[in-house]
């Protein structure tokens, strides 16, 4: 009885594991902002490919260093070579009545074979291996700093879709609670009209609000459940995954946002910095490459024949030297590939000017916009504190007689406005820090 007992509930507990409130438990997650750019980062596809750039740019590195490495070559072959030549040596003995002694001998044979191998090493080149692997290191410098560019736009996009969710919501809470309120107003001017103390005009009025409200509730809930879409994209969350955020609109649109340490590491100035010296090794290298090569070659072949002489015998045959080639008129290529790697570099220390303007001028832009947000939540609350007192003196009023309907509905407006613009205040603000953050190029807050 204890043995089915126990089993009975290990079957249960099974079950229990996967049901469907259990798998839906397991797919929840709380996330602040940082984590969710960390996971957004972390596992996007383009963040991916950028590593993948740097490491096929390592790759050309390796490449480059092989230039200091031997080249060995296995060769092999059979030639049908013919007529075969014939050497005729004819030697007078200077006796008279002699005649001349006479040698025929073939040279070579009608058939060749041979096998062997070949060990070339590039002893002098003028240095041109050298800036070629330093030319693909700055490549490797650049492509990281390329993916450092994506994670920051990434982190960015991640960002914006958090607080368009957490916006939206706080829109959503402050219609539904004005629904809230305008639902009750009507319900007790319908009341009132029964009793014989109403009027047609104020239901009317109170209707239009409700509409209103409820247009403004259902394009709030409707655009925070596409920004919640898009941020699960970007997390890699699955449609039915439950996602709560933790962070609120208000912190986020408050918090302290730290410069750069070192202004010089933002990823665009690391990428063109790179790039710029790539294209000066470039430069260098093409001109190098005009200048002689020095290689020690060797090698050493089993053949048939032999040789000339022994042409009916295999042997081996071997060679060592040193070998000097100049390649003195190329058509004037490589002068024309020196000028185009000039322009280049031009271009790109142009480039390199122009982003550090841009940069300067959307960290400006988004300090403004931070200071302009700041200034809009503080005018908000004063806003709001005032409306909220102008609202009160209005009920009050009209329960005494001394105010109309109209003169309450226009503050509970302003009460609604003044929310709105705060929520709207906080929301700028927060989305101009992450604009900062971008320009000053980085993904995490602490960098």
């Amino acid at each position: 009885m204890t043995q089915r007992l126990a089993l009975f509930t290990v079957i249960a507990l099974l079950g229990l594991g996967f049901s469907p409130t259990a798998r839906a438990q397991s797919t929840s997650h709380s996330l602040s902002q940082d984590q969710a750019v960390k996971r957004a980062v972390g596992r996007h596809p383009a963040v991916d490919a950028g590593k993948m750039a740097a490491r096929a740019a390592q790759a050309r590195v390796s490449m480059a260093k092989s230039g200091w490495l031997p080249r060995v070559r296995l060769e092999g072959g059979y030639m049908l070579m013919g007529p075969v030549q014939q050497m005729r040596l004819a030697v007078d003995p200077g006796i008279p009545g002699v005649d001349p002694i006479v040698m025929e001998n073939d040279l070579g044979s009608l058939h060749n074979a041979s096998v062997g191998l070949t060990v070339a090493w590039r002893a002098f080149d003028f240095g041109a291996r050298d800036v070629r692997t330093a030319a693909a290191r700055a490549l490797v410098a650049a492509s990281k700093a390329e993916t450092a560019e994506r994670a920051a736009q990434i982190a960015y996009a991640t960002r914006a879709a958090y607080l368009a969710v957490l916006f939206f919501q706080e829109m959503a809470g402050v219609n539904a609670r004005s629904l809230k309120l305008a639902l009750a107003e009507r319900r007790e001017h319908r009341i009132r009209k029964k009793a014989g103390v109403g009027n047609d005009l104020d239901i009317a009025r109170s209707d239009i609000r409700v509409a209103e409200l409820k247009s403004n509730l259902s394009r709030s809930r409707q655009e925070s459940a596409r920004a919640l879409v898009t941020l699960r994209i970007l997390l890699g969350l699955k449609p039915g995954a439950t996602l709560r955020l933790t962070d609120n609109l208000k912190q986020l649109g408050t918090a302290t946002v730290q410069s750069r340490t070192k202004p010089r590491l933002h990823p665009s100035r690391l990428r063109l910095r790179a790039l710029e010296r790539a294209s000066r090794l470039e430069v260098k290298r093409l001109g190098r490459n005009w200048w002689p090569t020095i290689d020690v070659v060797g090698q050493v072949k089993y053949q048939y024949p032999k040789n000339y002489f022994e042409s009916d015998t295999a042997g081996l045959f071997y060679s060592v030297g040193v070998k000097l080639s100049w390649n003195i008129f190329d058509g004037d290529l490589i002068r024309r590939q020196r000028r185009q790697a000039r322009f280049k570099e031009s271009q790109v220390k142009a480039l390199a000017r122009a982003t550090g303007e841009e940069i300067s001028r959307k960290l400006s832009d988004a300090g403004a916009k931070v200071r302009i947000a700041a200034s809009s939540a503080s005018s908000a609350q004063r806003m709001l504190k005032a409306a909220r007192v102008y609202l009160r003196a209005a009920k009050i009023s009209k329960k005494a007689g001394m105010t109309t309907a109209l003169e309450v509905r226009k503050a509970e407006e302003k009460v609604d406005q003044a929310s709105l613009g705060e929520i709207k205040a906080y929301f700028d603000g927060a989305l101009a820090r992450a604009a900062q953050l971008l320009a000053q190029g980085k993904s995490a807050t602490r960098q």
